[in-house]
């Protein structure tokens, strides 16, 4: 989960929030 968590850390709000890593 950190991975995935850092991995979201730098992407954008947008892609965030996207469903992607929502679904997560």
């Amino acid at each position: 989960m950190n991975k995935l968590k850092k991995n979201y850390s730098f992407k954008p709000i947008s892609w965030k929030y996207s469903g992607e890593d929502f679904s997560h």
